[in-house]
C-alpha cells in the first residue's frame, strides 16, 4: 500500500496497477483504497449500479451502458476532492462513444464539455495529459509506466460492478 505515493510498511502492494498484473494475486480477493476512488464509491453507493471504468476497458463500459439503455452520471474520483483531467476526459470519452456512435444525448454542459475535449485530444491522449497535475505528481514518484499502462486503450474487456461492497469483475 502507498499513501500519496509512498510505500506503507506492511502492505504487500502499492497503488500501481502494474503491481496487480502479478499472477500470484489471481482469483484472490485484495482490498484496496484509493484517495478519492473509494470516497466516490461510497457517495454513489446505494443510488443506482455502480460500474467502474478507465481507459482499459472503455468499449466495454460503452457497450455495457448501451445494453442497459439508462440514463448514466459520471463520477469523476478525482484526487484528494479536486477536479482531476484524466477522470475527466474519460468520461468525456464515454460520452463521445455514446453520442457518436450510439445516439445518446448529451444532457448537461459538463457532458457537452467532457465530448469536446475528448474529441480535441483523443489522437494525441498522452501528450494532452502531459499537462496535468496528476502526471507531474506520478512522474516524481518515477511511475512513467503507469502513466502509459493507465492510458492503453482497451486492453480489458471487462465490466467491474460495485456489488454488496465489493467489487467484482
Amino acid at each position: 500500500m502507498k499513501k500519496n505515493g509512498i510505500p506503507v510498511d506492511g502492505f504487500d502492494f502499492g497503488n500501481s496497477p502494474l503491481e496487480f498484473l502479478n499472477e500470484n494475486i489471481k482469483n484472490k480477493d485484495i482490498v484496496i483504497t484509493t484517495t478519492n476512488g473509494t470516497q466516490a464509491i461510497q457517495v454513489a453507493n446505494g443510488k443506482g449500479e455502480i460500474i467502474i471504468g478507465s481507459f482499459l476497458n472503455l468499449s466495454a463500459i460503452v457497450n455495457y451502458i448501451v445494453t442497459q439503455n439508462k440514463n448514466v452520471i459520471f463520477l469523476c474520483a478525482g484526487w484528494k476532492n479536486k477536479f482531476n483531467l484524466e477522470d475527466f476526459v474519460f468520461a468525456g470519452s464515454v460520452s463521445h462513444a455514446l453520442y457518436t456512435h450510439h445516439h445518446f444525448e448529451l444532457a448537461s454542459d459538463a457532458a457537452l464539455l467532457g465530448y469536446l475535449t475528448f474529441d480535441r485530444s483523443r489522437r494525441k491522449l498522452k501528450e494532452f495529459l502531459n499537462m496535468a497535475s496528476h502526471k507531474k505528481r506520478l512522474e516524481n514518484l518515477n511511475l512513467d509506466a503507469d502513466i502509459d499502462f493507465c492510458l492503453t486503450i482497451d486492453k480489458y474487456h471487462i465490466v467491474p460492478q460495485f456489488i454488496e461492497n465489493k467489487i467484482i469483475l
